[in-house]
């Protein structure tokens, strides 16, 4: 009974809120029409002062030359016997709409007039003594106002003055009669001519006439909240509608007197609801309230060109959708009712009424209007998650989906509006309740295909919205697209990214729903008719008589990438993980062969966003099978297939793309095939050591050595291609596996793996070993990318590469002459004997000689500095450690070799580097110096 009297309440109030509503609109166009005769007054008074002023000037300028013909026009009579308006007065020094040229001199010369006295009192008005008496005055007396009411009515209940009827009626009165004489008071101000033109934003400081309208409105509003919160004299029904009504008058009157009373009457509309307390809360009231309080700011917000009120209108409308979606359970459909008419009068108002007669080829996006629009679709997307029936499900976002759809479609300036339509139907679909029912009904999820088992009759309503929606709107934003001639760029986008990605997306969430993430094959034929469908319409729009046009190629473009969209969900539809990576990267590959062969620039981005696909796969999980799924062959197992196949066909991809021009999906296709390629050979190296397991955990030093090289051949690989064809992708890539490979060999193999330390069994026999791939190998491989390269590296790389080479090969000398002594285990706490002790000092020498001798031959002076490290570290070896660890011959041994290596150093330098015919010269240049400077010196002497 409640409800029903609430509606009738409203729908008679609203006749009387309309008529009030008309005579404000009336009353105000009135008094535009009297301020815009004012203003044509006053500009031709000032037209004729300027004329005046400027033929007083001619003639002082030109005493000596009498008139001989009356001026060609002389000045209106009424304007020119009006008495001159006051310096102050803003209206009397306003410029004409074109600035007077310069004066001219007595002596000819054009001179710069003074600035006109409009902005010097301008200027001058802002000053403190205005802010204060006639800005912050009007808001502080308004406040004084309000707050007087409430004290005067705290004054009267202390005392026991009245009654509560009574209190309630004087508040009402002194509500009334503030907002009498603020309406009084602004006509008289009209009428006089002193009524200021109404400011644009809710932060101008009100008139006097406003200030007295929102006390008195604030007042009688809350009188009303009185009489129902304190006093009980009226229902919930009755106060709930008489508040709103009270807000709204406010707010309407704020066409006349200023955006102040908006600013104060719509947060108190909106707020009116809250203020009202009921045990059974009418969710369909409240959406009628909340679309008539809407729908009159939005209507005041367009009379007025106050856009922030029509902001804040869709702030109030979207929060209190937000509080709905979240209480409304037991009101679904009111909820989404309120959802639907808030979108529809943001559409009709922010969206379609300013842009209605603008041409295509004018539109610009209209992002005041996108964001309500993208707002409530939100909202939307929220209320459909609650519980409705499959119809009222489909009603309600089939409407949502149609009004943004219609928005967009029509309107140039929103036309991404398409694309949230599209967006709220794969929303509807995701948050139908189809799982639960699937496990209510086992039959829904038809197991051996469609039509194997008879669907429901909410499966068939779902998948019926599914089919219906997603058409529609591809087909009706393709239509668009290629009727819209004129339509500019991010129209044109919108539309194509409409037609295209809706139907993918209503497709993948459907298959989300039903089949459970599970291989498909139902679902991977629809995706093949979908692809089969753009590649057909691709082919037509080609052919076509307007094919050069730039919306028929941002067609093809879309629908080409789609149908290779397609192609990728219908092989994930029939795939398993694993597969589907390497379905992937093939659909990438043959994307590019298309796009290259057909000259599709927008097949490029569909290649781009394949490869971004599989980089989140390998970012979320690199290894794309499962352990058992691999094979325990070594090199020849599935993951040559899952990752080198997909390595090849980015390669091919960015060959293929790189022949019309490079880009940065040139570069992402490069990166993925180095990627893949690395991954490849990373998991052929632990799949061959480890039994067939690439995941454990262990690791050893032969294959940390094994993947050191790799990491070198691949920074050599890529710096030689860096070579031929100067490229980020490669020096980057190269820089990076150069950094690895650093990494393995500085920590792993000298530290962390290193079989002296670990105790690891070395494998093999003494000579021939797993020392020599783990050590020796990448040991050369790093001198021969210091050598290759070392005239292109800049010295500090090629220095490093060189000393990491030589470090490595230093480390396999020694660890070989341990594992001929010590057997396969190299502990570091096992004893040496004389004979590896010996043999650690002649290996030294031996490094430190082969150096000398490199350096020598080939005048490599760093290979000769390099030496001797090893030359020193062998003398002080048999020094400090020979002399009182070796005995007998052993020790001799030591010392003899070790003299005879330095003799013969010291004999090379001598012969070839500093021959005695050298040495002579030279002794001889400075002997020739020396004398020359002692007689120098003499000859000084004597002169002095």
């Amino acid at each position: 009974m409640d409800s029903e009297l609430t509606l009738l309440v409203l729908l008679v109030l609203s006749i009387p809120v309309i008529a009030i509503v008309a005579l404000f609109l009336s009353v105000g166009a009135r008094n535009r029409a009297s301020l815009l005769e004012a203003r044509v007054m006053r500009l031709e008074q000032t037209i004729a002062q300027l004329r005046t002023a400027s033929e007083t000037t001619a003639t002082r300028a030109t005493p000596q030359q009498a008139p001989t013909a009356p001026p060609a026009e002389a000045s209106p009579a009424p304007a020119a016997a009006s008495p001159p308006k006051p310096a102050m007065d803003p209206g009397a020094a306003a410029p004409p709409s074109a600035p007077p040229k310069p004066a001219t001199t007595a002596h000819g010369q054009g001179s710069t007039p003074a600035p006109p006295a409009s902005r010097k009192a301008k200027a001058d008005g802002r000053s403190l003594e205005e802010k204060l008496g006639a800005r912050w005055s009007v808001w502080v007396g308004a406040l004084a106002l309000a707050i007087g009411g409430l004290m005067l009515v705290r004054f009267s209940i202390e005392e026991g003055y009245f009654g509560p009827a009574a209190r309630v009626l004087l508040g009402l009165a002194l509500g009334l009669g503030l907002t009498g004489a603020g309406e009084w008071l602004r006509r008289r101000d009209l009428r006089a001519g002193r009524a200021a033109a109404v400011a644009d934003h809710p932060f101008a400081a009100p008139g006097a006439p406003a200030a007295l309208t929102a006390a008195g409105a604030a007042t009688i509003f809350g009188s009303v909240y009185a009489a129902y919160a304190l006093y009980a004299f009226i229902g919930p029904a009755l106060a709930f509608v008489v508040l709103g009504v009270v807000a709204v008058l406010a707010m309407f009157s704020a066409a006349l007197q200023g955006p102040a009373l908006a600013a104060l009457g719509l947060p108190a509309a909106l707020a009116a609801p809250l203020l009202v307390a009921s045990n059974q809360p009418n969710y369909w009231a409240l959406t009628l309230y909340l679309a008539a309080v809407v729908g009159a700011a939005y209507a005041l917000a367009r009379i007025r060109r106050w856009r922030w009120l029509a902001g804040a209108a869709a702030v109030g409308a979207w929060l209190w959708g937000l509080a709905l979606v979240s209480a409304g359970h037991d009101a679904p459909l009111a909820v989404n009712a309120h959802i639907i008419i808030q979108l529809l009068l943001a559409a009709a108002v922010l969206a379609a009424e300013p842009h209605w007669r603008t041409p295509d080829a004018q539109a610009r996006p209209d992002w005041f209007a996108l964001m309500a629009l993208t707002a409530f679709t939100v909202l939307g997307f929220a209320a459909s998650d609650l519980p409705l029936t499959p119809a009222a499900r489909m009603l309600a976002g089939g409407a949502m989906a149609g009004l943004l759809f219609a928005a967009g479609w029509r309107i140039a300036a929103v036309a991404p509006a398409t694309v949230l339509a599209g967006a709220i139907t794969a929303g509807a679909l995701w948050n139908w309740r189809v799982v639960a029912l699937a496990m209510q009904e086992p039959q829904t999820l038809a197991p051996g295909g469609v039509g194997a088992h008879p669907m429901p009759e909410n499966l068939a309503v779902y998948l019926a919205f599914a089919l219906i929606a997603g058409f529609a709107i591809a087909a009706g934003a393709l239509r668009r697209l290629l009727a819209g001639r004129e339509l500019p760029l991010f129209a044109a986008a919108s539309h194509a990214a409409a037609a295209t990605l809706t139907p993918l997306g209503v497709m993948t969430v459907v298959w989300m729903k039903i089949a459970g993430f599970a291989v498909s094959i139902p679902f991977a034929i629809v995706a093949a008719v979908l692809a089969l469908a753009g590649v057909a319409l691709t082919a037509r729009l080609r052919a076509g008589p307007e094919s050069a046009s730039p919306n028929r190629q941002l067609a093809v473009g879309a629908l080409a990438s789609g149908a290779v969209a397609a192609v990728a969900l219908g092989l994930t539809f029939a795939l398993d993980k694993g597969m589907l990576t390497v379905a992937f990267a093939l659909a990438a590959a043959g994307a590019a062969w298309v796009a290259a062969r057909l000259e599709l620039p927008a097949l490029r981005y569909a290649v781009g966003a394949l490869g971004l696909i599989i980089l989140g796969r390998l970012v979320w999980n690199p290894a794309i099978a499962a352990h058992g799924a691999m094979g325990t062959t070594p090199v020849f197992n599935w993951l040559l297939w899952g990752y080198g196949v997909p390595a090849l066909a980015f390669w091919t991809a960015s060959t293929l793309l790189a022949r019309h021009r490079r880009d940065r999906i040139t570069g992402l296709c490069e990166s993925l095939a180095i990627i893949f390629s690395t991954l490849l050979v990373l998991f052929e190296i632990r799949h061959a050591l480890n039994g067939g397991d690439p995941f454990r955990v262990a690791s050893g030093h032969l294959e940390t050595g094994l993947l050191a090289s790799s990491s070198l051949l691949f920074s050599l690989a890529l710096s030689r291609m860096n070579r031929r064809r100067a490229d980020p992708v490669y020096r980057v890539a190269s820089l990076a596996f150069m950094a690895v490979s650093t990494a393995l060999i500085v920590m792993g193999l000298f530290v962390l793996v290193n079989p002296l330390f670990t105790g690891e069994v070395v494998i093999g026999g003494a000579l021939f070993n797993s020392l020599i791939p783990a050590y020796l190998v990448p040991a050369l491989i790093a001198g021969g990318l210091a050598t290759l390269n070392r005239a292109f590296w800049p010295r500090w790389r090629t220095l490093a590469t060189a000393v990491l080479g030589l470090a490595l090969f230093t480390a396999w000398v020694m660890l070989a002459i341990r594992r001929y002594f010590q057997g396969p285990v190299l502990s570091i706490w096992r004893s040496a004997g004389e004979a590896e002790w010996w043999c650690y000092t002649a290996a030294l020498l031996v490094i430190g000689v082969g150096l000398l001798a490199w350096g020598l031959a080939r005048q490599r002076r760093l290979a000769r500095l390099a030496s001797a490290p090893f030359i020193v570290a062998a003398v002080l070896k048999a020094f400090l450690f020979d002399m009182a660890s070796l005995d007998g011959v052993w020790r001799a041994l030591s010392f003899i070799g070790l003299g005879l290596v330095l003799i013969g150093i010291a004999r090379a330098y001598q012969l070839l580097l500093y021959p005695p015919s050298a040495r002579q010269a030279r002794d001889g240049s400075a002997a020739g110096s020396a004398a020359e400077s002692a007689d120098g010196g003499a000859d000084g002497d004597v002169s002095a």
